[in-house]
C-alpha cells in the first residue's frame, strides 16, 4: 500500500453566535485580551461606569461603505483576471464611458441604487486618488444622488498638507458632504500606529491649515488611528499601565483633532467570533470613558468594519469572512457601541476581494444583512428587501460554505436567518445533508432550531476527511416551522468540491434562498480528449425570465461566457492568443524597480491589449512599463493576439531590469507546452500561456434559453465543470457538476492532520494530486537566484 503524506493544515473553525463561541475560540484570541491583571480589571470596571456618560452626536449611527470605484460595472475584463466579479456587471455600459473620466455614470447610478436597497447613508471615497474626483459630480447628478464622506491620505500619499487642504475645500463646497452638527466630516487614512511619527505630526499641521484657510468649526477632522501600541498587544497580559497609557495616547490625539476613527480589526484580528470580549469588555469602555470626559464631550467617534478578505494570493486568511460571521459580528458590535458613523471596507476592491457590492459568489446576501442591521440600528421594524414582495413564501434565509475544502480542514455550513417581517411565529427547524451526484446521502446532521425572529445562525460542521470519498457534494437544506410545511432547497445551489491533498481555493459562497433563480434548468457535457488535449463542451439552459449571463466554470475559472451572437464561443478568427501575467509577492515588490518593456517580436500582425492599462504605454508590438513599481500585489495581465501564420515564428521578450533577467520565449514552445513560468529575483513570477477563452465579457444575453458548444483544454484530469447562470433579476443558478475524474479502481491511504486529531483516509488513487518538478528552460523555472543577473535568452 502506497502512503501519501498530507502536510498539516490548520482546520477551519466556525462558530454559532452563541455564548459558547467565545469559549471555543479562546485559544485563537491574543493572550493580552484574555489575560487581564487584577489592576486592569479594576480599571475596566471604572471605565464602564464612566462610559455611561458617552453620547453620540447624531440621531442614529450613520452607515457608509468606502469604495475605490476603479472596478466599475461596465468593465469587461473580469473574466479570468480576478477572484470574483460584480453580479451586476454589464458590458453594454462601456458605451457610456466618458473620455477623461474613470467613473461610468450608469455604473454609478446602479451602485447608488444598491446602496439605497441596503439603507446605506452614503459612500466614502478617497478624493486624493487619481480619478476618484468623479465621485463628486456623479453623486449630485439626477439618479445618482448620494451623501459622500471624504477620506484624505496621510502625508505624501495625500500629496502634502497644502494639497489635502485644497481637496478639503472642494468637499466643503459640496452640498452633499456628510456633516455632524453642521461640520463636514474628513477622515485621514491609513490608521497611524504609535510609531508612525510622520502621520502623527501630519495631523495637527493639516488641522491647523484647514482652520487657517476655511475658518474654525467648518470641519470635523477625524484621522484613522490605532488605539494600542503594537508592542503592548504582543505582551502576554493586559495591565493597568497599558490601559492608562492607551487612554493618555487617545487624549493626546483628541487634543489635536475633532475626533477619532478606529478599526474594530485591532481587537478582532484573528477570530471575529471573539470580538465581543476584547471589544465590548475592554476597548469600548476605554474609548467611551475618554469621550465622556468634560473636555472631550464634543469630540466625534467613527469606526471601521469589514466583511472579509478572501484572496489566496494575498495571504490574509486571518481576516477571512468565515461565512457570515465577521460581518454580522461587526454590525452587532457597532449597534452596541453607538458611534456617530461607521464605514465598511471595501465596496468594490477586486484585487483584495473585500466586496460589499453584490457579487456572483455572494449574491445579495450582504445587502440583506446590511438592510436588516440598518433597520435595527435606526430602531425601525425590519423591512422587506426590494424585489421580495412576491417571494414571501421563501424564507429570508441564507446559506454559506466554502466552495472547495480539502482533507485536514473542516466542512462547515452556516444557515443565517435574516428577519424582515415575513418569518413564522415559531422557530425554524433546520436540517442539512451532503449528497453525492447520484443522490446518495454522504453525511446528514441532526436537526437544529433557529430563532426566526432575530438575526441568528446555526452551523453544521464535520471534518472534510469524512467527506473525501466524494469529489463533489450537493447541498440539501430543509426548513420547517409551526404552521409551515417543510421545504427542501437544493437545486441551483453551489456544489462543493472535496479535495484530497490540494486545494488553493478559500472562497466562501453565500447564497440567499430568495436569490436562487428558481425554475431554471440546464446541463453540460464534456466530450473526450482530442489529440491536442482539447475537449468539446456542449450545454443548454432555460428559464422563466431572460438571462443576463450564462457561463461554464472549470473550478473557479470561467472558461466560457455565452454570447447570443456567437454561441460557438470564441470565433476562430485566424489568431492565436497568448496571455502574459505577472504575479508579485507583496513583501518584495517595493524594493525593486520594474521599468522596462515586454514585446512581441517577429509578428508584424500582432494585436496587443491589457487589463491594467494605466501601468504601461502600448506601442504596435511593445508595452513600455512607465512606473517604477507596477508589480503590485495583484495580477498584471497582458494579451497578444498573433496571426496563425506567425504563431510559430514569433517570440515574447520580457526585459524588466531588476524584476527579471532578460528573457525571450518562443511562442511555438507555449503552443506546445500550454504554459511556461519564470521567477525573477524581485519575487515576481511571469507566466506565459496560450488562451482559448474569450478576452472580453460579452453583453447581457437577453435570452430565456440557449444552446452552446465550445472548445477548451482542461488543466487537470481532476477538473470539475459547472454551469452557472444569472437571470435578469440578478438571481443566480448553478447546475450539477461534471467531473473528468476516471476512478482507477485502486485506493490509497494518506495521513490527515487536523486541529483536534490525526487520521488515515482512503480515496481512489486517481484523486490524489502527485506533483512532479522539472527545472530548466524547457519548462520554465520555479526559482531564479538573484545572482543570475545576465542569463542567455530562453528558447
Amino acid at each position: 500500500m502506497k502512503v501519501c503524506t498530507l502536510l498539516a493544515v490548520v482546520a477551519a473553525v466556525a462558530f454559532s453566535f452563541t455564548s459558547s463561541a467565545a469559549e471555543k475560540a479562546e485559544p485563537f484570541m491574543r493572550p493580552c485580551w484574555r489575560n487581564l491583571t487584577s489592576g486592569a480589571r479594576e480599571k475596566i470596571a471604572e471605565y464602564k461606569k464612566a462610559a455611561k456618560g458617552y453620547k453620540r452626536h447624531v440621531d442614529r449611527t450613520k452607515l457608509f461603505v468606502r469604495g475605490q470605484f476603479f472596478y466599475g460595472l461596465g468593465k469587461q475584463y473580469y473574466i479570468r483576471n480576478y477572484y470574483e466579479r460584480p453580479l451586476m456587471q454589464d458590458s453594454s455600459l462601456a458605451a457610456s464611458n466618458e473620455p477623461g473620466h474613470m467613473l461610468n455614470p450608469e455604473s454609478w447610478k446602479r451602485t447608488v441604487g444598491v446602496g439605497r436597497d441596503m439603507l446605506l447613508d452614503g459612500f466614502a471615497f478617497f478624493p486624493t486618488n487619481p480619478g476618484c474626483w468623479d465621485v463628486l459630480p456623479r453623486s449630485v447628478m439626477p439618479g445618482g444622488e448620494a451623501t459622500i464622506l471624504a477620506e484624505l491620505h496621510n502625508g505624501d500619499r495625500g500629496r502634502g498638507v497644502a494639497h489635502c487642504a485644497d481637496v478639503a475645500g472642494r468637499i466643503l463646497a459640496a452640498p452633499n458632504a456628510f456633516k455632524i452638527r453642521g461640520r463636514v466630516v474628513i477622515t485621514c487614512y491609513p490608521a497611524a500606529r504609535w510609531s508612525d511619527k510622520a502621520a502623527l505630526d501630519f495631523w495637527p499641521k493639516l488641522a491647523q491649515e484647514l482652520e487657517r484657510r476655511h475658518g474654525p468649526g467648518k470641519f470635523a477632522f477625524m484621522p484613522y488611528m490605532s488605539l494600542f501600541d503594537g508592542a503592548d498587544l504582543d505582551k502576554g497580559e493586559m495591565t493597568e499601565e497599558i490601559l492608562e497609557r492607551t487612554r493618555a495616547h487617545l487624549r493626546e490625539i483628541l487634543e489635536k483633532t475633532d475626533g477619532i476613527f478606529y478599526w474594530l480589526r485591532e481587537s478582532s484580528w484573528a477570530a471575529p467570533e471573539v470580538l465581543r470580549r476584547p471589544h465590548d469588555e475592554i476597548v469600548a469602555p476605554l474609548v467611551k470613558s475618554v469621550l465622556a470626559e468634560e473636555k472631550f464631550k464634543d469630540k466625534f467617534l467613527g469606526v471601521g468594519y469589514w466583511q472579509g478578505h478572501e484572496n489566496v494570493y494575498r495571504r490574509f486568511g486571518d481576516i477571512a469572512s468565515i461565512g457570515f460571521v465577521r460581518l454580522v459580528t461587526a454590525l452587532e458590535t457597532i449597534e452596541k457601541l453607538q458611534p456617530d458613523f461607521a464605514t465598511a471596507f471595501e465596496w468594490d476592491e477586486q484585487n483584495e476581494n473585500t466586496h460589499f457590492r453584490p457579487t456572483v459568489s455572494n449574491g445579495k446576501t450582504t445587502q440583506r444583512v446590511m438592510r436588516h442591521f440598518a433597520d435595527r440600528i435606526a430602531g425601525r421594524k425590519p423591512s422587506l428587501y426590494p424585489g421580495d414582495e412576491k417571494l414571501r413564501d421563501i424564507p429570508n434565509v441564507a446559506v454559506a460554505y466554502r466552495k472547495s475544502v480539502q482533507a485536514g480542514e473542516h466542512a462547515t455550513v452556516q444557515v443565517l436567518a435574516i428577519p424582515d417581517g415575513t418569518e413564522p411565529g415559531g422557530d425554524w427547524t433546520v436540517s442539512f445533508a451532503w449528497k453525492s451526484a447520484s443522490g446518495r446521502v454522504v453525511r446528514s446532521f441532526p436537526p437544529k432550531s433557529l430563532a426566526s425572529g432575530k438575526c441568528g445562525m446555526v452551523s453544521f460542521t464535520c471534518p472534510a476527511a469524512e467527506l473525501v470519498c466524494e469529489q463533489v457534494l450537493e447541498p440539501e437544506l430543509v426548513l420547517s416551522a409551526p404552521g409551515r410545511a417543510a421545504r427542501t432547497f437544493s437545486d441551483g445551489l453551489w456544489p462543493m468540491n472535496v479535495e484530497a491533498n490540494r486545494n488553493p481555493d478559500c472562497k466562501w459562497v453565500r447564497q440567499a434562498l430568495r436569490d436562487v433563480a428558481a425554475g431554471t434548468t440546464g446541463s453540460i457535457s464534456v466530450g473526450p480528449a482530442q489529440a491536442d488535449g482539447t475537449r468539446k463542451v456542449e450545454g443548454r439552459v432555460s428559464g422563466p425570465v431572460p438571462f443576463r449571463s450564462i457561463e461554464v466554470l472549470e473550478g473557479q475559472d470561467t472558461v466560457y461566457m455565452h454570447d447570443a451572437a456567437k454561441p460557438a464561443g470564441r470565433d476562430d478568427d485566424g489568431t492565436v492568443r497568448f496571455r502574459i501575467a505577472f504575479y508579485a509577492l507583496p513583501c518584495f515588490w517595493k524594493e525593486h524597480s520594474s521599468t522596462g518593456i515586454v514585446a512581441v517580436l517577429d509578428s508584424p500582425g500582432v494585436v496587443l491589449s491589457e487589463v491594467n492599462s494605466g501601468l504601461t504605454r502600448r506601442g504596435a508590438n511593445t508595452w513600455e512599463f512607465r512606473h517604477k513599481n507596477p508589480m503590485l500585489n495583484f495580477v498584471n495581465v497582458f494579451y497578444a493576439d498573433v496571426p496563425a501564420a506567425e504563431a510559430r515564428k514569433a517570440s515574447i521578450l520580457i526585459d524588466l531590469p531588476s524584476a527579471f533577467p532578460r528573457l525571450r520565449v518562443k511562442t511555438a514552445d507555449i503552443i506546445d507546452r500550454d504554459a511556461m513560468s519564470f521567477a525573477g529575483p524581485a519575487g515576481v513570477q511571469a507566466v506565459v500561456s496560450r488562451e482559448l477563452a474569450q478576452r472580453w465579457m460579452p453583453p447581457p444575453c437577453g435570452v430565456r434559453e440557449a444552446k452552446f458548444s465550445f472548445k477548451t483544454k482542461p488543466r487537470s484530469p481532476l477538473s470539475v465543470f459547472r454551469l452557472q447562470a444569472v437571470d435578469e433579476n440578478y438571481r443566480v443558478w448553478r447546475g450539477k457538476a461534471v467531473t473528468l475524474l476516471k476512478p482507477s479502481g485502486k485506493t490509497e491511504s494518506f495521513a490527515v492532520f487536523e486541529a483536534e486529531t490525526s487520521r488515515v483516509a482512503r480515496v481512489d488513487s486517481a484523486r490524489i494530486v502527485k506533483p512532479s518538478y522539472r527545472f530548466g528552460p524547457r519548462n520554465g523555472d520555479a526559482y531564479y537566484p538573484a545572482v543570475w543577473r545576465d542569463v542567455p535568452l530562453v528558447g
